[in-house]
């Protein structure tokens, strides 16, 4: 019985993206801190948040957007 390994690439490791942001990385990204995010969420001023249970995850994509947008509105 012989296995095949495949031909990879040691010398660049894999490296997956997190397609959320969590709180830390929400107040990180905000220059904010964690409580504030908090407080943001629970007035709506966030965009919408996904959660698992008692995690509470917020998709990069759509946080990413609304920076983008909220920048575009305060540079007029």
């Amino acid at each position: 019985m012989t296995s095949v390994q495949p031909n990879l690439d040691k010398s660049f490791p894999p490296t997956v993206e997190a397609a959320t942001y969590d709180a830390n990385d929400l107040a990180a990204l905000l220059e904010c801190s964690v409580r504030q995010i908090w407080r943001m969420r629970d007035a709506n001023e966030l965009p919408a948040c996904l959660r698992l249970g008692r995690l509470v995850r917020w998709p990069k994509s759509v946080i990413d957007s609304w920076i983008a947008s909220s920048s575009a509105t305060t540079r007029r």
